[in-house]
C-alpha cells in the first residue's frame, strides 16, 4: 500500500474529474483572455457628417487593431499549443496545477498589454512589455511540457517517442523565443520588435503543414506494407 501511494505521488494523479476541471478552468480562462482584447478597442465618438473624420479616427484606430489581432492570434496559438499537450498528459499532480495556474496568469496580463501597446504604439518600454508578455507565456507553457514529459512523468511511454517528445519541445519553443528577440530589438528600433511579432504564425502553420504531410506519409507507408504477418 505504501508503495502504490508513493508510486502515486511521484507519477501524478489520474483521477479523470481532476483533469476535467483543469481543463475547464484553462479553457474559461484562454477564453475570457481572448475576449478582453476587443474590449482595448473604443469606437470613435459620432462626427458630424464628415465622412473624412470617420476615416481618420478609423485610421488612427490601425495600432490597436494590428495588436488586438496579434494577440488574439498568439493566444490561440497557445491554446492550441495547451489543447494538443494535454492529449499526451494522462496525470497531474501539484507542480502541475501551479505552473498551469502560472501560465493562465501571464495569458490573462496579454489584454492590459496589448491595450497598452495600442496606446504607446511607438514607446520603447511599451514594445518591450507587449514582447516580454507574449514571450513569458510561450516559456511557461514550454516549462508546463517540460515538466510532464520528462522522464515520462505525467505522460505514457505508448503514446509518444522520444523523438516525438523532442519534435514537439522544438514547436513551442519558437515562438517565445521570437517574441524575446523582439524585446531585445526594440533597442535597436520598435518597428523592428514589431516586424518580429508576425513570425511566429506563418512558423506555425509550416511547421504544422509538415507535420501533417509527414503523418499522412507514414500512414500511406503503413497502409501499402499491410496487416503484419
Amino acid at each position: 500500500m505504501d508503495d502504490e501511494k508513493h508510486l502515486t505521488v511521484m507519477r501524478g494523479s489520474k483521477d479523470p474529474k481532476g483533469l476535467d476541471r483543469l481543463l475547464a478552468f484553462s479553457d474559461g480562462v484562454f477564453a475570457i483572455a481572448a475576449t478582453l482584447l476587443i474590449f482595448s478597442i473604443k469606437v470613435p465618438a459620432p462626427k458630424p457628417n464628415d465622412e473624412e473624420l470617420v476615416v481618420q479616427d478609423l485610421t488612427a484606430l490601425g495600432p490597436r487593431l494590428t495588436s488586438v489581432a496579434i494577440s488574439f492570434a498568439v493566444i490561440g496559438l497557445y491554446w492550441v499549443s495547451h489543447h494538443r499537450r494535454f492529449r499526451y498528459i494522462k496525470r497531474y499532480d501539484e507542480g502541475l496545477l501551479w505552473i498551469n495556474l502560472v501560465l493562465l496568469a501571464s495569458i490573462i496580463f496579454l489584454p492590459f498589454a496589448t491595450e497598452l501597446i495600442g496606446v504607446h504604439s511607438d514607446d520603447r518600454v511599451a514594445v518591450v512589455v507587449y514582447g516580454a508578455s507574449l514571450s513569458a507565456a510561450g516559456f511557461v507553457s514550454a516549462f508546463m511540457w517540460f515538466y510532464a514529459s520528462h522522464n515520462y512523468h505525467l505522460i505514457d511511454r505508448e503514446d509518444i517517442s522520444p523523438e516525438g517528445i523532442h519534435r514537439a519541445t522544438v514547436r513551442i519553443m519558437i515562438p517565445p523565443l521570437i517574441f524575446l528577440a523582439s524585446t531585445g530589438a526594440a533597442f535597436v528600433h520598435a518597428n523592428l520588435a514589431k516586424t518580429l511579432w508576425y513570425l511566429p504564425i506563418p512558423i506555425y502553420l509550416s511547421m504544422e503543414f509538415l507535420r501533417r504531410r509527414e503523418t499522412k506519409k507514414i500512414e500511406r507507408i503503413e497502409r501499402e506494407r499491410g496487416p503484419a504477418g
